[in-house]
């Protein structure tokens, strides 16, 4: 089993996709989420049964910052690729 998610790290692709957005670097924001959902896929982060409600909180928030670069960077058709 993984790492609980919201344990630390899940923040730190958050705050990284944010810096980039604000440094309008959308390339980077892509990469730091394709390496948050590597890690999510190979179980760093998992959300299991004793979670709280916090902790999907925390995963939702990286994705919601990634739809809401690609909002700002006027490339709002990537975003129906998120969930594809």
């Amino acid at each position: 089993m993984g790492v609980p998610a919201g344990d630390g790290d899940i923040g730190v692709y958050q705050n990284m996709i944010l810096t980039f957005m604000n440094a309008s670097r959308v390339e980077e924001c892509e990469k730091i989420f394709r390496s948050y959902l590597a890690a999510c896929n190979t179980g760093r982060f998992v959300q299991h049964k004793g979670a709280s409600a916090e902790t999907g909180r925390h995963l939702q928030k990286v994705w919601n910052t990634m739809i809401e670069s690609y909002f700002q960077f006027n490339a709002e058709n990537k975003v129906v690729d998120l969930v594809d």
